[in-house]
């Protein structure tokens, strides 16, 4: 390279930690050694999650950007939709809806940063879930309701008064009077939710 108008041979080696430059100026050689960091390598557990119900939650806890002496790294969240916070290595995810999460780890000694993702797996099949039969009958008939969503659900009905059968998909609904009924349904995955 030029220097103030002067010719100078560089002479670059690496290691794994430093990068060494040598310059001959005249007589003489300047050396300048430049540290080279590492990146963090940010690891979420678990990741995936296990898929979780519409309503629970899972701990999610961030490693990797730790320092020398270690001192903790900063982590910091997106989206922060269901999350406890937006900045900490141990969040608690309560999304109704399967979420992707970016981490995003800073070693506090070197300034350098790394991200990772980790979804969180929700069962949603209980979200298309609903009950089908007439709304309106007149005193002495009967209705045919059912409950209708992903195989593997069955549904607790409630209340109990003027049905056929209180745990199945199909039920015979002969009310005195006017009644709301609801059904529970719980998948195989043992979540449940409610029409």
């Amino acid at each position: 390279g030029v220097v103030n108008g002067l010719s100078i041979d560089t002479a670059i080696m690496y290691d794994t930690t430093s990068i060494y430059y040598t310059l001959p100026v005249g007589s003489c050689r300047a050396r300048r050694i430049v540290t080279v960091n590492p990146i963090p390598v940010i690891v979420v557990n678990p990741n995936p999650t296990p898929i979780k119900c519409k309503y629970a939650s899972v701990v999610l806890t961030a490693t990797g950007a730790v320092s020398t002496g270690s001192t903790a790294g900063t982590y910091t969240w997106s989206p922060t939709y269901a999350l406890s916070a937006a900045v900490g290595a141990v969040v608690v995810a309560s999304p109704t809806i399967t979420t992707t999460y970016t981490v995003t780890g800073i070693n506090p000694a070197t300034g350098c940063d790394s991200f990772t993702t980790v979804t969180v797996l929700v069962d949603d099949s209980l979200n298309n879930m609903k009950i089908v039969g007439d709304s309106s009958i007149c005193e002495g008939e009967c209705s045919i309701l059912m409950g209708s969503g992903r195989a593997g659900t069955y549904y607790n009905w409630h209340p109990s008064v003027g049905l056929s059968c209180t745990i199945c998909d199909t039920v015979r609904a002969c009310p005195d009077s006017s009644t709301t009924y609801w059904a529970v349904a719980i998948d195989d995955l043992g979540c449940k939710d409610s029409v």
